[in-house]
């Protein structure tokens, strides 16, 4: 409750000729009439990382100001704070902007406003503002493929001027791969129903040059033909935000 004489608020308040600064009951301030905010200002500037951090607020002013912390763009919001010292220090915590590769950069925001009979001091801005890292985009690493077909028994069936593979078809495969960071690879899942027997993917990783080969073979069980048997490898790093240029490799094997 305000101190008061008649309507008008007390302006200033004597013991003799000194000023008292300030009037309690209990802990409860009544005098003077208002209490303010005279500074806000976090204690580090610099660009918060992707992942998240917290930031020290420092708040300064009349002890017993009250004020809500309303933030935006990643910063946490806190309603009801008040000032128990001066300054005094307001943990802020900004989260993660760790969305994907390509997220764009963005500005934690807070808006300090003050509540009950507090008020922010001349020039002091209520709202502050931080820069916080975006993804780094997406790196592409390139890789070369090889992959050799051999067909070892050829089974086919024609329909009018069209021929087709027929269930019996079989291709020995073998492959190799040479990518700039390890990679995941494996072949496409065949269109039509086969069976396979060997190596047909592999997985590897190091932060160097990556070398890998493997060999299967592939028989045709698919009985109504078969216009082209695809023989493709795609290759995916297992690198977060980067990818693997040139994939898939291969082709289709006709009749």
């Amino acid at each position: 409750m305000p101190t008061n004489l008649g309507h008008e608020a007390i302006s200033a308040l004597k013991v003799g000729h000194e000023n008292v600064t300030g009037g309690y009951i209990g802990h409860e301030q009544i005098f003077p009439n208002t209490t303010e905010i005279t500074s806000l200002a976090y204690t580090d500037l610099s660009t918060v990382n992707i992942n998240g951090e917290t930031r020290v607020l420092n708040v300064a002013g009349q002890v017993g100001s009250t004020f809500d912390i309303a933030g935006t763009a990643g910063a946490t919001s806190y309603s009801g704070q008040t000032l128990t010292s001066s300054p005094q220090a307001f943990n802020v915590a900004i989260t993660s902007n760790n969305s994907s590769c390509t997220v764009s950069s963005r500005q934690p925001t807070i808006v300090v406003t003050p509540t009950g009979t507090t008020q922010l001091a001349s020039g002091v801005n209520g709202t502050l503002v931080l820069n916080q890292q975006g993804g780094s985009g997406i790196t592409y690493r390139s890789a070369t493929a090889s992959i050799n077909v051999t067909n070892t028994n050829r089974v086919v069936q024609t329909a009018g001027s069209n021929v087709y593979w027929a269930a019996g078809s079989s291709w020995n495969v073998s492959w190799s791969v040479s990518s700039a960071h390890g990679t995941n690879g494996y072949f496409s899942g065949f269109v039509f129903p086969g069976t396979t027997s060997g190596t047909t993917s592999y997985s590897q990783f190091n932060q160097g040059a990556t070398n890998a080969s493997g060999s299967f073979t592939f028989t045709l069980t698919y009985t109504y033909g078969a216009y082209a048997i695809p023989f493709r490898m795609y290759l995916t790093t297992l690198i977060t935000c980067e990818e693997v240029s040139g994939s898939p490799f291969g082709t289709y094997h006709y009749p």
